[in-house]
């Protein structure tokens, strides 16, 4: 996790964006700028782990470059992928953990971390939401 959480991405409380100090619009990932007033006042804001389920859909092949992981037909698994509407209101795209394939708009989604491999077998860490439990 060490290259996300340097980019401040992520870190053990939670996703990391940012939040206009002006305005209170947040963003993810972070912006130098406000697309709602323009300000430049921004401040690091970190939107914790939990999140509802906005929206979903599933993915039934492959995804394209630069998302590409070198998938072929043989070890290709669907996947999900939905928007997590954080308590401030910002939404997160994000890759979803298929646990029963039983997503429902508004279920309460988690924060977990991930590693995606790379061909060469480095791998690379990243995030994804899941079911909350309890």
């Amino acid at each position: 996790m060490d290259n996300l959480q340097n980019n401040l991405i992520f870190d053990d409380n939670g996703l990391i964006g940012s939040q206009c100090s002006k305005c209170e619009e947040c963003f993810f990932p972070k912006a130098k700028s406000c697309s709602n007033c323009s300000s430049i006042m921004m401040e690091d804001k970190n939107f914790g782990t939990v999140g509802s389920l906005w929206s979903w859909t599933m993915q039934n092949l492959p995804p394209k470059a630069p998302y590409f992981l070198h998938e072929n037909k043989e070890n290709f698994k669907i996947y999900g992928v939905g928007f997590i509407e954080m308590p401030c209101g910002v939404k997160i795209k994000s890759r979803l953990q298929i646990n029963d394939l039983k997503f429902e708009i508004g279920q309460l989604m988690e924060l977990k971390t991930s590693t995606l491999k790379k061909p060469n077998g480095e791998t690379l860490p990243t995030f994804e939401f899941g079911v909350k439990k309890g």
